[in-house]
């Protein structure tokens, strides 16, 4: 929801800030970039639900995103953003059956 109350269902530009090389980075991009966020809340813009994994393990088996916290920053938009999120512990969990579908941190940098 922007400062004028316009709420963009499903719009998100969000940071994910993880530790590399023992330094805080960016270690990618939750939601859309900075100008299809302003676009999404003008209106001129339509966005479809997303689902982005947050940690993970590499192909290379190095563990992504584990330590991280999730940052906006309000140069990108003075808006509220509200996400969710949903811990799977269970590497055999029925939902983690559709993570195809889902954005992973390679396709999000």
């Amino acid at each position: 929801m922007n400062a004028d109350l316009k709420i963009a269902m499903f719009a998100s530009s969000l940071d994910e800030l993880g530790l590399e090389d023992g330094k805080i980075s960016r270690l990618l991009r939750i939601g859309l970039t900075n100008a299809d966020y302003s676009r999404s809340l003008d209106g001129s813009l339509r966005v479809q639900p997303q689902i982005h994994m947050t940690v993970g393990t590499s192909m290379e088996g190095k563990r992504i995103g584990d330590p991280h916290s999730i940052y906006y920053s309000k140069e990108v938009e003075d808006a509220i953003q509200v996400i969710g999120f949903y811990g799977i512990s269970d590497p055999n969990s029925s939902i983690l059956r559709n993570a195809r579908n889902w954005i992973t941190p390679s396709q999000s940098l």
